[in-house]
């Protein structure tokens, strides 16, 4: 589907996270080089390789930006202002840090592929892609 301003979109169904079928469907319908941004919650642990595998069907013919929501409980454990009364406490802000690990790991991962991935709460979340798709079309990654 495209609109007026030659933006195509593709959507995955809301039931599925059928990255490489997404990204397949782009590599088909695609065939000159675009600027992709996607906008994804990527805390699922069950689609990133399902991601990752997709991101290599389109890393080498297109520029990729991805935005993900943030989840409030994954930060670095023992942030400074963290008050830990209990010890149920202390194994949330490890489980967060763990997540935030995670993610980390996600992120560095995806850059190996020349994928830029940015997590940000959701009340930051629009103005984050916006701000990285300005700063890449400044820095003409496409």
């Amino acid at each position: 589907d495209r609109d007026v301003t030659g933006v195509q979109t593709c959507a995955l169904p809301i039931s599925t996270a059928d990255y490489e079928a997404l990204f397949a469907d782009i590599r088909a319908r695609l065939r000159r080089r675009a600027y992709l941004v996607l906008l994804a919650d990527l805390t699922e642990r069950s689609i990133v390789d399902s991601l990752r595998r997709g991101v290599g069907l389109v890393r080498s013919s297109h520029a990729l930006l991805m935005t993900s929501l943030l989840p409030a409980h994954a930060h670095s454990a023992f942030s400074p202002g963290e008050d830990l009364n209990s010890e149920e406490d202390v194994y949330a802000a490890l489980a967060g840090d763990r997540e935030n690990q995670r993610l980390a790991a996600l992120a560095r991962q995806l850059r190996q592929f020349d994928v830029q991935l940015r997590y940000v709460p959701p009340e930051k979340f629009l103005r984050t892609t916006v701000e990285g798709y300005l700063e890449n079309k400044r820095e003409q990654r496409l």
